[in-house]
């Protein structure tokens, strides 16, 4: 979900702009999710999902489209989305499988 709504903004330029995109986007998971702001951060995102942001390496994935039937059948967008970023790391880096 973070990634969601993250991947399709420009990386603000100034720490304050860059503070307030992430509150939101956190804020967006924690209304998704019936929690709070600090438990969504600390418990149900990726620190790593922040650095790719802040990076703007995000941005890339968006743009990747998927032609797996079998992928836009049985996963939402935002599961795409996140596969796509998984898969994009270096797989010494790479996310355990149930995360």
């Amino acid at each position: 979900m973070a990634v969601e709504a993250l991947a399709s903004i420009e990386v603000a330029n100034t720490k304050g702009a860059l503070a307030r995109q992430l509150n939101a986007a956190i804020d967006q998971v924690a209304a998704k999710l019936v929690n709070t702001r600090s438990v969504c951060r600390s418990s149900y995102i990726h620190p790593a999902v922040f650095e790719d942001f802040e990076a703007g390496q995000l941005l890339d994935i968006v743009r990747m489209k998927s032609k797996s039937e079998r992928l836009l059948k049985w996963m939402d967008d935002d599961e795409i989305l996140l596969l796509r970023w998984q898969q994009k790391r270096a797989p010494s880096e790479a996310l355990p499988t149930g995360f």
